[in-house]
């Protein structure tokens, strides 16, 4: 759906490249937490991509893209969250 109402697709360095990852991996029936490391691995996939948004400067070393590897950070909290309350703590 979000594909319909942007441009922006898996490889535009922005939130898709992990966003994508990480609903591919569940629709692809895998573990919550086996799509939560897909879905890292999408982000800091935006480090190796060429460039940046237009207005960061391109000096070959950046680091993975920040809302890229934010929504991958919200879903390795969320993962740890839901194993903190399984467990009764």
């Amino acid at each position: 759906m979000l594909q319909r109402s942007t441009g922006a697709r898996k490889g535009h360095r922005t939130v898709l490249d992990t966003f994508i990852s990480f609903t591919a991996a569940l629709s692809n029936v895998m573990t919550f937490g086996d799509a939560v490391e897909t879905c890292k691995l999408g982000g800091e996939s935006t480090a190796k991509l060429m460039g940046r948004a237009t207005f960061v400067p391109d000096t070959g070393n950046l680091p993975p893209g920040p809302g890229a590897m934010g929504l991958a950070f919200l879903t390795e909290k969320l993962i740890k969250g839901l194993a903190w309350e399984a467990e009764g703590v």
